[in-house]
């Protein structure tokens, strides 16, 4: 915040005049961010609230991402296209069980959980775009199998992304 500009030399503004000052924004993330400043007078203190803010993204991902029966030691594979309702927003896919403590080494071109693999892991979605989600199954034993993995966007929400489910069958 700059220091005020007052009308005269004096730094007094009387009743029905004004002083300017400029407030600069400049914050370290694309997060929503709420703050105030106080302004004091002869009369009184009074705050001013200040919020930054953007459109958010919407997502039209499911929750879960079906990819059905699947022989033991066979492989299918999956696109699932979802789209972007709301304002822009960049994504990192990340295994939910390395969130948040293990971000850092999280997988940045393809994820491999338990039979599962999804990819791309990274998405920048402006609005209306549409976009495909890879994933593929490949069971190792019979059963059924969920993972979930986690969507982290760039305004620091975390949307919890689809979970992948199968089921492993063997031949009868």
């Amino acid at each position: 915040m700059s220091l005020p500009r007052f009308p005269t030399d004096a730094g007094i503004v009387a009743p029905g005049m004004a002083a300017e000052l400029t407030l600069r924004f400049c914050p370290d993330s694309l997060a929503d961010y709420d703050d105030a400043f106080v302004v004091d007078t002869a009369e009184a203190r009074f705050s001013v609230q200040v919020q930054a803010r953007r459109p958010p993204p919407s997502l039209t991902l499911p929750q879960e991402l079906r990819l059905g029966d699947v022989l033991v030691g066979n492989r299918k594979g999956a696109q699932f296209s979802f789209s972007n309702l709301g304002g822009a927003g960049r994504f990192r896919v990340i295994p939910e069980a390395m969130w948040p403590d293990a971000c850092a080494d999280a997988p940045e071109d393809m994820a491999r959980v338990g039979p599962f693999e999804v990819w791309p892991l990274y998405l920048d979605m402006r609005p209306g775009d549409v976009v495909d989600l890879n994933v593929c199954f490949e069971p190792q034993r019979m059963g059924t199998f969920q993972e979930r993995f986690v969507m982290v966007c760039d305004n620091c929400c975390v949307r919890g992304a689809a979970g992948g489910s199968g089921r492993g069958e063997e031949a009868r």
